[in-house]
C-alpha cells in the first residue's frame, strides 16, 4: 500500500485484487469553500439529500468530493462520471445509510466517509469498506494525555469503521474487540494529517503494508 501525507492531508492506496482501496484524509480548513461548493452542483441528480447548513454543509460537501476523487484514483480513471448513492438497509430509503458510487460503464464501488471536527476522510473499494476519523481537542498538553486521548480515539474509530464495512453489527459496536484476530488484519489506524486526527481503515480482506 501506497501512502503519502502533508500537514494538509494524507492519502493511501492499495492494489490487492477485490480488496484494493484508496483514500483520503483532509484538514476541513485546507480545503477551499469555493472548490468544495462545486460538489453541492451534482447532489440534485444524486437523489434525495439533505445538505445541512453552517459548518456541517463544508464537512458534508467535502466528503462527497474526496468520494469521488478516491473512486477515481480506484479506478484509475479520471474522466468517467461519477454517481454517489445513499441507500438505507433498513428502511430502504435513499438519501442516507450506507454509500456506493455507480461509474458510467455501470460499475458499482462501495464507500464509506466521515467527519469529524476538523478532519474530513472518505474510501473507496470494490469490497466493504469502513472509515472514520476523530480529531484531537487540543486540550491534551503532556505527554501522557497525548497517549490516553490516542488510545481513547483509536478504540472508537476502529469500532466505527468495523461497523460501517458491516463486520460488526450495531448491537455488537459496545461489546465487540477490534483487537481480535478476526478483526485486526482487516484493520489499519493511523495518525491524519499534521499528527492532529487519528483514522481507522476496515476492509473486506487483510491489508498489507499501509
Amino acid at each position: 500500500m501506497t501512502c503519502t501525507s502533508t500537514k494538509r492531508a494524507t492519502a493511501f492506496r492499495t492494489v490487492a485484487g477485490v480488496n484494493s482501496v484508496a483514500g483520503e484524509v483532509w484538514r476541513i480548513d485546507a480545503l477551499s469553500t469555493s472548490h468544495v461548493e462545486e460538489a453541492s452542483s451534482l447532489m440534485p441528480a444524486e437523489g434525495a439529500f439533505r445538505i445541512p447548513l453552517g459548518r456541517s454543509r463544508k464537512s458534508f460537501l467535502a466528503a462527497r468530493l474526496i468520494a469521488r476523487s478516491a473512486t477515481r484514483t480506484l479506478l484509475g480513471d479520471i474522466s468517467s462520471s461519477i454517481r454517489i448513492e445513499q441507500n438505507c438497509p433498513t428502511c430502504g430509503a435513499g438519501g442516507h445509510g450506507r454509500p456506493s458510487a455507480t461509474v458510467a460503464d455501470s460499475r458499482v464501488v462501495f464507500l464509506s466517509w466521515s467527519h469529524s471536527r476538523e478532519h474530513v476522510a472518505a474510501v473507496a473499494g470494490y469490497a466493504p469498506v469502513g472509515i472514520d476519523v476523530e480529531s484531537f481537542r487540543g486540550q491534551e498538553e503532556s505527554a501522557s494525555e497525548r497517549i490516553s486521548a490516542c488510545v481513547r480515539l483509536s478504540d472508537w474509530t476502529r469500532r466505527e469503521a468495523l461497523l460501517k464495512c458491516g463486520a460488526i453489527a450495531p448491537a455488537d459496536f459496545e461489546t465487540a474487540d477490534p483487537s481480535s484476530r478476526a478483526h485486526a488484519r482487516n484493520l489499519v489506524t493511523k495518525l491524519g494529517p499534521d499528527g492532529s486526527s487519528v483514522y481507522s481503515l476496515a476492509t473486506a480482506g487483510p491489508i498489507h503494508n499501509m
